[in-house]
């Protein structure tokens, strides 16, 4: 008999209480009309992609998540996080994954992610990429040419909080070696 207490979701962090979030050195946080047009649009992508997640299996009512990633061309590509029995598929890896199938994976310089709880309730923090994603968001930032100066624009359900920020900020020194 499969066990679905065994599976845990990488944003089991998000609890129904109040809880405070330290910024990181080169991290900001912004409104979303500060936010320039193009990346207020990529954020609203990421945010239509909610309804679509499917979390059967998580803690409780389980997380959603929402994903965009723009290409250097002006190109959105979204998606939503996704659970089988035995594996999770984050929104940010499906994300890239579509933008890869569509030939543009070595074009993405900008994503954002959005969360909001299973039942359909606002967060009151952003959702952060876990840290495989934070790889493989570095792998594909390498792939683009903008490294570590590839932007993340994270926000809480209602988008009161955005959060902007890289991925040299989120994971130093990816693939600095020889």
């Amino acid at each position: 008999m499969w066990d679905s207490t065994l599976v845990s979701s990488s944003y089991k962090f998000f609890e129904r209480r109040s809880r405070t979030v330290s910024l990181a050195e080169g991290e900001r946080v912004v409104k979303f009309a500060e936010l320039a047009p193009q990346d207020q649009q990529l954020l609203e992508y990421a945010a239509a992609e909610l309804p679509y997640s499917y979390h059967p299996y998580g803690r409780g009512e389980g997380f959603s998540v929402g994903a965009a990633v723009l290409t250097v061309d002006g190109t959105f590509h979204a998606n939503s996080n996704h659970e089988a029995k035995i594996q999770r598929t984050c929104a940010e890896r499906s994300t890239l994954s579509k933008a890869h199938g569509a030939h543009d994976g070595n074009k993405c310089v900008a994503m954002a992610v959005i969360g909001q709880f299973g039942d359909g309730s606002p967060t009151e923090e952003v959702a952060y990429p876990c840290p495989s994603c934070r790889e493989l968001i570095a792998e594909f930032a390498n792939r683009s040419g903008v490294r570590g100066k590839f932007r993340l624009i994270m926000a809480d359900t209602n988008m009161e909080k955005v959060v902007v920020t890289t991925i040299g900020v989120l994971l130093p020194h990816a693939y600095d070696y020889p």
